[in-house]
Order: C-alpha cells, then sequence, then structure tokens
C-alpha cells in the first residue's frame, strides 16, 4: 500500500510541477514584426532587427495577414524562404543562452501554398553561433494553407552559451510564406509549483511513514 502511495505521490507532483513551467520573456526583438521603422540588411527588409537570410528571395513587411497585431513578415521567390535575426545588428548585444536550460522556439506560419502536396512545406529553425558553426532544432511540416499554424520547437542548447544569429526557415519555392510572432524563450518553472511540489511530496512521504509505524 505504501508503494502504491509514493508512486502515486510522485506521478501527481511531476503533473503539477509540468502545468506550472511557464515560459520566461522573449529574447528576441521585434518578434511580431510592428516595428517597421528601420531595416538591418543587406538585404534589407523593412523591419528591425530582421533581414532575409541566403538564397536570393524578397521581403517585406505586410498587411496581408496577420496573427496578432497588424504586420506579419512576408516572404517570397527564394527557397528556403528565411527570416534571420542578427545579433550583431543589435549593436554586437549576443544572446544569453544557458546550456541548463530548457528554450522554446517558435513561429506563427500562414502558406497560401504547399511545396510538396504529402509531406507539406518544411519549417526548420537555427541557432548559430558565429564561426562556431550552428544549432538546428528538429524539422516541422506544415501542412495546412490559408491559416495561421504555430510551429514549436523544444530544444536544450549545449556546448555554447551566446547566439549570434536566430533564423527560421521555410522551404516553400517560390511561393510565398508569412511569418509572425516569433519566440525564444527560456522554460521555467513557476516559483508556486515548486513549493507546492516539495510540499506536497514532503507531505505524502510523511503520511507513508506514519502508516508503516
Amino acid at each position: 500500500m505504501t508503494k502504491r502511495i509514493l508512486l502515486f505521490t510522485a506521478i501527481l507532483a511531476l503533473s503539477l510541477f509540468i502545468a506550472g513551467v511557464v515560459q520566461a520573456d522573449n529574447l528576441l526583438w521585434n518578434a511580431g514584426f510592428e516595428d517597421a521603422s528601420g531595416g538591418a540588411g543587406p538585404p534589407a527588409l523593412p523591419l528591425n532587427y530582421w533581414y532575409i537570410a541566403d538564397r536570393g528571395g524578397t521581403g517585406q513587411f505586410s498587411t496581408d495577414y496577420a496573427h496578432t497585431g497588424e504586420y506579419s513578415a512576408k516572404i517570397s521567390g527564394g527557397n528556403p524562404n528565411s527570416m534571420k535575426q542578427d545579433q550583431v545588428s543589435r549593436g554586437g548585444a549576443k544572446i544569453d543562452l544557458d546550456p541548463a536550460q530548457t528554450y522554446q522556439q517558435s513561429v506563427w506560419v500562414y502558406l497560401t501554398a504547399l511545396a510538396d502536396p504529402q509531406l507539406g512545406t518544411q519549417i526548420l529553425f537555427r541557432a548559430g553561433w558565429g564561426t562556431n558553426g550552428y544549432d538546428a532544432g528538429a524539422t516541422y511540416y506544415v501542412t495546412q494553407t490559408n491559416q495561421w499554424v504555430h510551429v514549436v520547437d523544444t530544444r536544450t542548447f549545449t556546448g555554447n552559451t551566446e547566439c549570434s544569429m536566430w533564423s527560421v526557415r521555410a522551404f516553400s519555392g517560390a511561393d510565398a510564406v508569412y511569418f509572425d510572432d516569433a519566440d525564444l524563450s527560456s522554460m521555467v518553472p513557476e516559483p508556486a509549483s515548486i513549493a507546492g511540489l516539495l510540499t506536497g511530496t514532503l507531505g505524502m512521504f510523511g503520511f507513508a511513514i506514519r502508516r508503516r509505524k
């Protein structure tokens, strides 16, 4: 009976802990593409801190579709169509990443057509370390068109602590892709959840010990 109680306690505590995990502040600048007052090229988008990453293509801030606010970033003509945030353009202020933390990187994507009718359109995140290479997240495929889709990747960055570039890529061929509400943030447990976890676990262990006596 005691073992069952302890097992139940462990499962309950883990569930409460997971439910209490929240996201910290977004580490990206102008993540919703609402500040359209300047560019960071070449080649430049008229969007602060963002520009098109390699493979050609043209970009602009667009009011065609927006997940939140008024603007999204529209890119077309490249393969991949990429949005890149270069931290050097922020005055050299790199993003500090903690190898002990788990991070969520995500973006909302709007497609007007699929690159592959069967597989969909490939979405890939990248965090770069300058001359030390990059860390790519898992590959995701968006299969929906004419609606906003949230693409989310959970990642632990090991070996490097200073991110000099972050990008999201859509291998969409010549078709336009819209990005909005990009996010890079650490997943941290709420203090209340940690306290509740400890209190509940200790309480149940105490109950189990009394039962054994």
